[in-house]
């Protein structure tokens, strides 16, 4: 018999299993890339919210501090500033009605709140007159009056809604409403 050798055309097993292989290979680090990026992207879009949510809650209590110790009428306000653990107040005059603002964090569900009191002493034992949540996810909250008086410090930390970032915020206001006689 005599065999004619032929052009078979066509991959053999092997180089079929080979290919099969090198794909998988490309696939499999075109996914990683893509998990790697869109991890990248979900932390970038976290870190703005903690951003946005830090710059919006400075902003609420820097427009309460710049009218700290503000009034309308003859009595003087008492106390503008108080400063308490986990907490801070302004106390103001607004349209004739003496307001106290009081800022504090809720440990136990990590919001900063604000409370509104009309009061006209500016003391604990005032009417509530509005509370909002200003700020979710605040680790903690801090405020320090300088020894002149007129410079308040405060530092706000934020953590991501997942927990696994955070970022710290310091802030510091010109009381210009207070003065202290000598």
């Amino acid at each position: 018999m005599n065999f004619k050798s032929k052009n078979i055309k066509g991959l053999s097993l092997a180089e079929v299993l080979v290919a099969i292989v090198i794909t998988n290979l490309i696939f499999a680090a075109a996914y990683l890339i893509y998990n790697n990026f869109q991890s990248s992207f979900d932390e970038q879009i976290s870190l703005n919210e903690i951003k946005e949510e830090g710059r919006n809650t400075i902003k609420t209590i820097e427009t309460d501090a710049r009218i700290a110790g503000y009034r309308t009428t003859a009595t003087e306000v008492q106390n503008p500033v108080i400063i308490q653990n986990n907490g801070l107040s302004f106390c103001f005059d607004d349209a004739n009605v003496r307001k106290r603002v009081d800022y504090f964090l809720d440990v136990a569900n990590k919001n900063l709140t604000r409370r509104i009191y009309n009061s006209s002493d500016c003391t604990f034992n005032a009417s509530l007159d509005g509370t909002d949540i200003i700020a979710r996810s605040v680790s903690s909250f801090s405020a320090y009056l300088t020894p002149t008086g007129n410079i308040l410090d405060i530092k706000i930390g934020f953590l991501s809604q997942q927990g696994d970032l955070s970022e710290t915020y310091d802030a510091s206001f010109f009381l210009k409403n207070i003065t202290y006689a000598n």
